[in-house]
C-alpha cells in the first residue's frame, strides 16, 4: 500500500476488492486519502461516449499537518501535488489548461477548474 491506513470491504466490492483507507481518516482537517489495490490505472478500456479530456494535474492545498505521513506519500502519486495553505482547495487542471478558460467556485465550493 502507498501509505499507512486500514482496509475497507463495502458490500458492493466483491472479497478481497476493497479500498485502503489513509491512516489520517479519523483527522476531519486533513483530505482523505485511499487507494483501489486493484485497480490498474495503465490499462485503459474503450469508451465511444467518453469525454476526451484529461486530467494533466491535481493541485490540493491545505492548512492541515501531515499527522501521519499520508498526505507526503499520496503526493508522490503521478499528477498530484499537495502543498500547505491558509485554506482547502482543489484545482483540477484538465488538457493541460490548453483552451485557457477557468470556472473558479469559491466561495460556494473550493474549486477551481482549468481546462
Amino acid at each position: 500500500m502507498p501509505f499507512s491506513g486500514w482496509h475497507y470491504q463495502p458490500a458492493y466490492f466483491p472479497p478481497p476488492k476493497g479500498f485502503h483507507v489513509g491512516a489520517n481518516s479519523h483527522t476531519m482537517a486533513e483530505p482523505l486519502c485511499f487507494y483501489f489495490p486493484f485497480q490498474n490505472p495503465g490499462v485503459a478500456k474503450p469508451q465511444p461516449h467518453r469525454n476526451p479530456q484529461t486530467i494533466s494535474q491535481v493541485i490540493i492545498t491545505t492548512p492541515s499537518t501531515d499527522t501521519k505521513g499520508v498526505l507526503q506519500l499520496a503526493a508522490q502519486a503521478d499528477r498530484l501535488s499537495i502543498r500547505s495553505g491558509q485554506e482547502h482547495l482543489m484545482e483540477i487542471i484538465l488538457d493541460h489548461h490548453g483552451s485557457g478558460r477557468t470556472e473558479d467556485y469559491r466561495p460556494a465550493m473550493p474549486l477551481i477548474l482549468r481546462w
